[in-house]
């Protein structure tokens, strides 16, 4: 007999607390459909058309299919769109630090000390400048990819939520 792999693939470099966060969320968001079930039961019984069984529960029933398999859905979404955006990023994965080897390997201090006078020094400090511009500007791509991966696991980690307050007519613009 073959053994079952119990890993989907998705959630496999997700860090634990992202996995641990959206299991407990799930399970409060499953718990609120016992509160939409009551709530619909009791606007059918008072005849109040808004929450009647016949319009809330197919929704009912969708978003407790969404909820349940929301990490699945979020992270081929975020996995579709790392696809697509690697069509378009450059063959190597360092490319964009291929102009700064090219200028450090070309030794512009060695070229810089052989021109005469203050020539050679303004060439050295505006080189100097621009590599710390250069710097500057990828300590803050860094940050800004932090921040996107921060956001997206607390996207992922919340999902479920989205999906429920869909639910009730009084809670879909909070969704």
């Amino acid at each position: 007999l073959m053994a079952i792999d119990e890993s989907t693939g998705f959630t496999d470099d997700l860090p634990r607390v992202v996995t641990v966060g959206w299991t407990v969320v799930r399970d409060v968001m499953n718990m609120m459909f016992i509160l939409a079930m009551i709530v619909m039961s009791l606007a059918t019984i008072l005849r109040i058309e808004k929450y009647n069984y016949k319009t809330v529960l197919v929704k009912l029933i969708l978003m407790a299919l969404l909820i349940n398999f929301s990490l699945v859905i979020t992270t081929t979404i975020i996995s579709a769109f790392d696809v697509l955006i690697n069509l378009f990023k450059p063959q190597g994965a360092w490319g964009i630090f291929s102009s700064l080897e090219r200028m450090i390997g070309r030794g512009l201090i060695n070229t810089y000390t052989s021109l005469p006078g203050w020539s050679g020094v303004v060439s050295a400090l505006s080189e100097v400048v621009m590599l710390l511009v250069f710097l500057i500007v990828l300590l803050m791509l860094a940050l800004l990819f932090v921040v996107r991966l921060i956001g997206l696991y607390a996207l992922l980690i919340l999902s479920p939520v989205a999906y429920a307050l869909n639910v009730l007519h009084d809670t879909q613009e909070y969704a």
